[in-house]
């Protein structure tokens, strides 16, 4: 992808040359050409100009490293977006696999996945989107919003009172 429509899409500002070809997105110390790396702290500054890849998404007040940037001064959520465009999430299909449990009181919207040998306690409520992968336990009187992404093993409970007051 080009950094001038990379640019565009991640709604940063661009200082460099637009036609410089981005294929992927790795941390200062992995970054070389065809990459984009990124810098949110003053603290880096040295590392950054150490590193090898073709742009770096940077804050303003980085904006006098050289080569190509991508000044932003919201670099964590343009990083996820480009993190999002270059190394997309798995997509999994909506539904309920046979071996998981649900409680007859859960709720759990029609596009989110529960995989197989989950649990689903009583009047639990999981979101849009949401991937439950294998083996997830989720206790009773639990929200799971939208777009979570579950890996195996999670437990997810109610949190407990504190007690005290």
């Amino acid at each position: 992808m080009r950094l001038g429509d990379l640019a565009s899409e991640l709604r940063v500002e661009l200082r460099g040359d637009p036609d410089v070809t981005i294929e992927g997105v790795a941390p200062l110390h992995l970054a070389g050409a065809g990459l984009l790396s990124f810098v949110a702290s003053p603290r880096y500054r040295s590392a950054a100009r150490a590193c090898g890849a073709s742009a770096l998404l940077v804050t303003p007040d980085l904006g006098e490293l050289p080569g190509n940037l991508l000044l932003t001064p919201t670099v964590y959520l343009a990083l996820s977006k480009a993190l999002e465009r270059f190394h997309p999430r798995e997509r999994r299909a909506a539904g309920i696999h046979p071996s998981a449990v649900v409680a007859g009181s859960a709720w759990i919207h029609a596009s989110a996945s529960i995989g197989p040998l989950c649990t689903v306690g009583e009047r639990t409520r999981i979101g849009a989107r949401t991937v439950l992968t294998a083996g997830i336990h989720v206790g009773d009187d639990c929200t799971i919003g939208e777009d979570g992404w579950f890996h195996p093993g999670v437990v997810v409970r109610k949190a407990r009172s504190s007690g005290t007051g």
